[in-house]
């Protein structure tokens, strides 16, 4: 492969996004900018080729369960056409776009039905001085939920393949990742904007998140969880260590009678 070559592909793979072509990826960061769209806008405002490059992309993107057509509306032609728009997991999948980021703040006003609750709260965080920590608790927590959600997705498709038997289950697990995904980015956005902070900043943030009735709410339901989930935890950690560490055998029977507590959380499941 020729050098000019080569800077041409690395330059393409460069803007793809993980599991897209090129073209797909142009088309999902188009209407993550743009908001809802039908195919023949997306061609005309894109300038693609032709109708059917705009279709083929957007069929993609819907069979991966990263768009979605939100309605049916009439041309100036008379003609039905299907509206695009993003799924949450097409949403979060756009963001890891750079462009995206430099322009965060008219991707949440285009979205923000989709949004995770800090995320749709960009302006008011903005507002309260926090910008660059929230765009900062943004990108790790997007980090760790697509890390956690998408590694899981992907394994289950490697297990089941895309046979049509499984494509049911596959669908389940589209709205079950997107639900992990939601937990996962929550519970890490509030780690980090209320962990190891200067003082400052960490007191600007406890007043943030007091200062919106909807952030107080949101913040206040998952610190709850973590703490009772966390003393649950303990207690069976002292009840299994009471029976590993007791010199003399454990009287079997009873500890069969009052059992052994396994909390493993499984946030989703396939039936």
């Amino acid at each position: 492969m020729s050098l000019a070559k080569n800077k041409t592909v690395q330059a393409e793979n460069k803007e793809k996004l993980p599991g897209l072509s090129l073209r797909e990826t142009e088309v999902l960061k188009f209407l993550a900018f743009e908001g809802p769209l039908n195919v023949y806008q997306i061609k005309q405002r894109l300038k693609l080729p032709s109708y059917s490059t705009a279709h083929r992309a957007a069929k993609a993107l819907e069979e991966k369960g990263l768009l979605k057509v939100m309605a049916v509306e009439k041309t100036v032609k008379g003609v039905n056409a299907k509206v695009y728009g993003l799924t949450f997991l097409g949403l979060a999948l756009a963001t890891m776009c750079e462009d995206v980021w430099k322009n965060l703040e008219n991707v949440v006003k285009a979205w923000s039905s989709l949004t995770p609750l800090p995320l749709s709260k960009f302006e008011y965080l903005i507002k309260c001085g926090l910008k660059e920590e929230a765009q900062k608790c943004y990108r790790y927590a997007f980090a760790v939920a697509f890390k956690e959600a998408f590694e899981l997705n992907k394994m289950l498709k490697d297990i089941f393949g895309e046979e049509e038997h499984v494509r049911e289950i596959l669908l389940r697990s589209h709205e079950g990742v997107e639900k992990e995904f939601r937990r996962i980015f929550d519970q890490n956005f509030l780690d980090i904007a209320i962990g190891a902070q200067p003082m400052d900043t960490l007191i600007n943030w406890y007043k943030a998140l007091r200062g919106d009735p909807e952030l107080r709410a949101w913040a206040s339901e998952i610190l709850k969880k973590n703490a009772t989930s966390y003393r649950t935890w303990a207690s069976i950690a002292e009840r299994k260590h009471t029976i590993i560490a007791v010199e003399q055998e454990p009287n079997w029977e009873e500890v069969k009678a009052k059992g052994i507590e396994l909390p493993a959380e499984v946030p989703w499941q396939l039936h």
